[in-house]
């Protein structure tokens, strides 16, 4: 007799800040893979800007969880007020990052995305 396997339910509206900033990592990456040595400079800001508009999209998208606690995948992922907390502190440093580095780098003529 074989034992049924039941998969919990996930809600993919808790996951969205998550999903952004990966999906941000890899067009990042894609993005230093195709980019030749002579364009670097351009790519770096397009990498500057292309983070800034995810960053901000995934503390826009907080805004859809805030409301209450949510729990995700059994119970096994959790969205209280603390962790909503936590993740705007870390991608409002993010993007801050972002911003200062960008005049930095491109004034030392090294490529942003790397």
């Amino acid at each position: 007799m074989v034992p049924q396997i039941t998969f919990p339910a996930i809600n993919y509206i808790v996951l969205i800040p998550h999903l952004i900033v990966v999906g941000l990592s890899v067009v990042l990456l894609l993005v230093d893979a195709l980019t030749k040595r002579g364009q670097s400079v351009a790519a770096g800001a397009t990498g500057a800007t292309l983070s800034m508009i995810g960053y901000g999209a995934a503390l826009v998208s907080l805004y859809f969880i805030y409301g209450e606690r949510q729990t995700t995948g059994g119970g096994m992922i959790r969205f209280d007020y603390l962790a909503i907390f936590f993740l705007i502190v870390m991608l409002s440093t993010a993007l801050l990052t972002v911003l200062v580095s960008a005049n930095f780098v491109q004034l030392q003529g090294m490529s942003l995305i790397e």
